[in-house]
């Protein structure tokens, strides 16, 4: 077949319309003009800003990072480390425990450089433990509570007295 015997369907019109004689040459006299080239170049550049820019979490957001040790393919336990850099209302974090277990045993340890949170570890059943943390005071929460049916997780909800920078901790959650 030639390129003069492919012809296209009447159903296409605009070809016809572009004074093309087939798709290749619609293709070939439209989508390599100068405008398309800086178009594409914009969109490109933009999508790359758009990625790196989106890589970072926002300073009031509670960030997660876990590691598991598992048995048989389910997180019987967990170490995670959880970080705010800047909040001023009240937060949350959610940790997800891959088990069929039902309950879990939680130890968290957390400190903060400014400021005062008041820390509430909450399960299914509501709060099973809290404690208050300042600059120079770090606080522990320890408790086995049931998992939440839906997501098998449990809830740490922080609630700051007026701004608090730089809370971390270190929580450990083991299956039961």
């Amino acid at each position: 077949m030639t390129r003069a015997s492919i012809r296209p369907p009447a159903a296409f019109p605009r070809w016809e319309a572009s004074g093309c004689e087939d798709a290749a040459d619609h293709a070939r006299t439209n989508a390599c003009t100068p405008a398309n080239h800086r178009w594409l170049a914009g969109l490109g550049a933009a999508c790359l800003a758009l990625a790196a820019a989106g890589c970072e979490a926002p300073e009031h957001a509670a960030v997660v990072k876990c590691t598991a040790r598992n048995v048989a393919d389910v997180a019987a336990e967990k170490d995670c480390t959880v970080t705010i850099a800047k909040f001023d209302h009240r937060t949350s974090a959610s940790i997800k425990a891959n088990t069929r277990r039902r309950h879990a045993f939680v130890r968290g340890h957390f400190t903060v450089r400014q400021g005062t949170v008041r820390i509430e570890l909450r399960g299914s059943t509501g709060t099973e433990a809290e404690t208050v943390v300042t600059a120079g005071a770090p606080g522990t929460l320890e408790g086995t509570l049931r998992l939440n049916r839906q997501r098998n997780d449990f809830h740490l909800l922080f609630e700051p007295e007026g701004e608090a920078v730089g809370l971390a901790g270190d929580v450990f959650y083991e299956a039961r």
